[in-house]
């Protein structure tokens, strides 16, 4: 059983990423955290659109980053929730920091879109030990 992140995990996130980084914090679109959090689990005639765990972390981050739900960190909490969620359903993170702040920042100009973001997830993580 896959482990989610909801919009209430998504705020926390927010938060302790602001106060850890600073910026204003707060909900800027509800609805559009709503859709980013269940992006990953959407389905289309009895198939998941995005299958793999790290499609689903794709799917997380880009719609966290392209619904822009946040005041402020966007950027931020959308690779990080991508991170966690993988790092929640058994994966670990080997990116160095400043590769994560690179591919968060490509993820918002749209130098790399979502099939490309499931890739790095893959080359840049592994199974738990």
């Amino acid at each position: 059983m896959l482990i989610c992140l909801t919009a209430d995990h998504l705020i926390a996130l927010h938060r302790r990423i602001i106060a850890e980084t600073g910026g204003p914090p707060g909900v800027r679109d509800p609805g559009g955290l709503q859709s980013a959090a269940a992006r990953p689990f959407r389905s289309y005639g009895g198939h998941a659109l995005y299958p793999t765990l790290e499609e689903k972390a794709a799917a997380l981050a880009e719609g966290i980053s392209r619904n822009h739900p946040f005041v402020d960190g966007n950027k931020r909490v959308a690779i990080a929730a991508g991170c966690l969620f993988l790092m929640l359903n058994g994966r670990e993170i080997t990116a160095p920091e400043h590769e994560l702040e690179q591919t968060a920042w490509a993820l918002a100009v749209r130098e790399i879109d979502l099939p490309q973001l499931a890739e790095w997830f893959r080359q840049h993580s592994r199974e738990k030990a």
